[in-house]
C-alpha cells in the first residue's frame, strides 16, 4: 500500500508539470494565526519573575498582534511560473504601532518573489534603514504518506527544515509543514514555500504560526502582473541574519 501511494504522489508530480499552466494566473488569500505565545512559555517564567515589565510588554504585543491578524490578509499572486506573496496593508495597520510586529511574528516582512522554473527566491524587505533583495535557496521538500481534507480539497503532507541563525550566533533548525492539493496544480504557497506539485493550502512553521488559504480565485478576468523585485541591495539570507544579529548585539552593549 505504501509503495502504491508513493507512486501515486510521484505520478501526480509529473502530471502537475504537464497541466499546471492551464491555470496560468490567480490570486489566493491567506489568513494567519500565531500559535506560539512567549507569555505562556515555561522557559520564560524565571525571566518574567525577575522583570514583570518585560512580561507586560510581551502581553501587550501579543494582544495587539492577535487583534490585527483578525482583519489581516496575506495575498499570493501567480502567473505562469512566477508568484509574489505579501501582507495586505490596511488602515488598521497604519494606525497601530504594532503593525510591524505582525510581519515579524508571521515571518512575512516585505514581498516574496518565487520563480518555479529557475527556483529563484527573493524577499524584498526593509530593515536596518535600507531596502534589501534577500536571496535564499529553494526549499527541499519531503512528501509523506499522509493526507487530510481542508475545506473542499484533499491535501497531502510535505515537510522541510529551515536553519536560522539566532542572536547568540547559534543556528536553530525549524520544521516547516505544508499541506498541498494537486487539485489546484500550481507550484506555489505562502512566502517562498514553493516547489510542491500543488497549491499549499495550509502551512505551519515549527508550531509558531500558521497560514491557511481563505479564498482561492483561479484565472480571474483581470490580468495578474508579477514583477521580479529589482530595487535594493542584493544579499543572501545568511548574510542578512549576521547583520541583524550584529546590530542587535550592539544595542545590548
Amino acid at each position: 500500500m505504501y509503495i502504491f501511494q508513493k507512486i501515486t504522489i510521484i505520478s501526480i508530480f509529473f502530471l502537475t508539470n504537464m497541466v499546471m499552466y492551464s491555470q496560468n494566473q490567480g490570486i489566493i488569500y491567506y489568513k494567519a494565526e500565531v500559535i506560539y505565545k512567549m507569555s505562556k512559555d515555561p522557559e520564560m517564567t524565571e525571566n518574567f519573575k525577575k522583570n514583570p515589565q518585560f512580561l507586560k510588554n510581551i502581553l501587550e504585543i501579543e494582544q495587539n498582534v492577535s487583534f490585527l491578524l483578525k482583519d489581516t490578509r496575506f495575498i499570493l499572486r501567480f502567473k505562469n511560473d512566477k508568484s509574489s506573496f505579501e501582507m495586505e496593508s490596511t488602515v488598521a495597520h497604519e494606525k497601530n504601532k504594532f503593525s510591524g510586529a505582525v510581519a515579524m511574528h508571521t515571518g512575512s516582512d516585505g514581498v516574496f518573489y518565487y520563480n518555479a522554473t529557475t527556483h529563484e527566491c527573493i524577499n524584498q524587505r526593509k530593515t536596518l534603514g535600507k531596502t534589501f533583495l534577500v536571496t535564499s535557496d529553494p526549499l527541499q521538500w519531503e512528501t509523506h504518506n499522509e493526507s487530510k481534507k481542508i475545506g473542499n480539497y484533499t491535501c497531502y503532507k510535505a515537510t522541510t527544515n529551515q536553519e536560522i541563525e539566532l542572536n547568540n550566533g547559534q543556528r536553530k533548525t525549524f520544521l516547516i509543514t505544508a499541506w498541498y492539493t494537486p487539485e489546484i496544480p500550481i507550484s506555489f504557497g505562502p512566502k517562498n514555500y514553493g516547489g510542491l506539485p500543488g497549491l499549499i493550502i495550509e502551512s505551519d512553521m515549527n508550531g509558531a504560526f500558521r497560514f491557511i488559504a481563505s479564498k482561492i480565485n483561479v484565472n480571474p478576468k483581470k490580468e495578474v502582473i508579477i514583477q521580479r523585485p529589482t530595487k535594493g541591495e542584493p544579499i543572501t539570507e545568511k548574510e542578512l541574519e549576521k547583520r541583524l544579529n550584529k546590530a542587535m548585539n550592539n544595542l545590548r552593549d
